[in-house]
């Protein structure tokens, strides 16, 4: 293998020195900030949520909670590949509690701090009941997908004789011009 010298990023300085600006930068006009509230427990309901003083909190313009989120439209059902069950739960539609660090509430505010601060601010109470453990007793409450998608094959092409056919070959491009080409997409990408 050839000798390469190392390439000097044109960036290379600003990134080390902190004065790089990166895309989370630039401030644009008009842009909110959001902050999701989950709940600690892994089963239960929500029983009451307190907002009155994260949307009283400096900077904040809505608190949404399953009370006043607007209602979306259910996944279809039966099951489908497209639609598959295990994505059917959606956020902020009831009060059921399905998972550990659930979201409960999400807050929005002028600032990505501000909306953070307020999420501190909503009080719950909530119902704990036993969390569901996948074992025997809830295998018969399992989703069963229909069966004429399975065994399902994403196998296309001879992986074994590519990979021997490429280390067979000489290379094309010496590792400075990969580089090269990378910075270059790289280049095209950010601008």
């Amino acid at each position: 293998m050839p000798h390469v010298q190392p390439l000097s990023r044109f960036d290379g300085r600003l990134k080390v020195t902190g004065a790089a600006r990166y895309t989370a930068d630039i401030p644009v006009q008009g842009t909110v900030h959001a902050s999701i509230v989950s709940i600690s427990i892994a089963h239960g309901r929500t029983i009451a949520i307190d907002t009155t003083a994260a949307a009283n909190a400096p900077g904040v313009l809505a608190v949404f909670t399953h009370r006043n989120m607007q209602r979306m439209n259910p996944t279809p059902k039966p099951w489908s590949h497209l639609h598959p069950h295990g994505q059917s739960h959606l956020p902020l539609q009831d009060d059921k509690i399905l998972y550990a660090d659930q979201p409960i509430a999400l807050v929005v505010a002028e600032t990505l701090a501000r909306a953070a601060y307020a999420g501190t601010l909503v009080r719950t109470e909530f119902e704990v009941q036993p969390p569901v453990v996948f074992g025997s007793q809830t295998l018969k409450d399992a989703v069963q997908p229909p069966q004429f998608l399975w065994p399902v094959s994403s196998s296309v092409g001879d992986a074994d004789a590519a990979i021997a056919a490429k280390w067979s070959r000489k290379a094309r491009w010496s590792r400075r011009q990969s580089m090269a080409k990378f910075q270059a997409m790289k280049l095209f990408l950010c601008f």
